[in-house]
C-alpha cells in the first residue's frame, strides 16, 4: 500500500470514528465524560478490526483501541492529533464540521436535537433523525459532501427548519414528499456549490 492509499484509509477511519462520537453526543444533553466517549469510541472502532477494509491498518487500529480501554486514556483527543497528521491543512475546515454547526443551530433556535439512528428506528418528536449509512457514504474520506443528506423530522416543523438551512448559507434544503409510513417530513440536504452547480447544468 502506498502513502497516499494509507493515509486516505486512516483519515477516513479517523473522520467516521469522530463523525459517530459527536452524533451520539448530540443525542443527549447531559455532559459526557472521557471515559463514557472512550465506550462509544471503542465500541464503534472495535469491529473494523475484522473489516476487510480497514486490513492494513490493523495495527493503527489496535493501537487506537488500547488508548481507548486504558483508565486515562483520551481517545478522542488522539483521534483529533492523528486527523491533523494524515489531513491535507487546507481541507480541515469540512463540510461535516459544517453539519455539526448546523445541528448545533437548529438545536439552540428550534429546539430541535438530533439523532443517528439505523433504518428500522423508530422516530421521537422534536428530533431531527438521520440515518447512520447515509451519513456515512455523503461524506468523503476528506469531509467534504459528496452526496445530499437526508433530514427527517416531524412535518410540523420541516418549514421553520428550510428556513434555518436557507439563512446560514452553507447548504441548500430541498423538501421531500412525506414518508409513507410515519408521514414525517424529508429534507434533501446539499452543499451549496455543488447545489449551484446543479442547478445551472439543468
Amino acid at each position: 500500500m502506498n502513502n497516499m492509499a494509507f493515509n486516505t484509509l486512516v483519515s477516513d477511519l479517523v473522520d467516521n470514528a469522530l463523525l459517530h462520537l459527536y452524533f451520539s453526543v448530540e443525542e443527549t444533553s447531559r455532559f459526557i465524560p472521557m471515559s463514557k466517549r472512550n465506550e462509544i469510541l471503542v465500541r464503534y472502532l472495535k469491529p473494523k478490526l475484522k473489516d476487510n477494509h480497514y486490513r492494513q491498518i490493523k495495527r493503527e487500529l489496535r493501537g487506537l483501541l488500547a488508548i481507548g480501554r486504558s483508565a486515562k486514556g483520551d481517545l478522542e483527543t488522539r483521534l483529533v492529533e492523528v486527523r491533523k497528521v494524515y489531513q491535507d491543512p487546507e481541507k480541515r475546515s469540512t463540510d461535516v464540521h459544517k453539519l455539526f454547526d448546523l445541528l448545533k443551530i437548529l438545536r439552540c433556535e428550534q429546539g430541535l436535537g438530533n439523532q443517528l439512528v439505523n433504518e428500522n428506528d423508530e422516530g421521537v418528536a422534536e428530533f431531527i433523525y438521520m440515518l447512520e449509512e447515509d451519513v456515512a457514504h455523503a461524506f468523503n474520506q476528506v469531509g467534504e459532501q459528496v452526496a445530499p443528506v437526508s433530514l427527517f423530522l416531524g412535518s410540523n416543523r420541516i418549514h421553520d427548519v428550510i428556513e434555518v438551512v436557507e439563512r446560514t448559507g452553507v447548504f441548500s434544503a430541498e423538501l421531500q414528499p412525506l414518508t409513507e409510513d410515519t408521514q414525517q417530513g424529508h429534507i434533501l440536504l446539499h452543499p451549496k456549490h455543488s447545489w449551484k452547480t446543479n442547478v445551472r447544468s439543468h
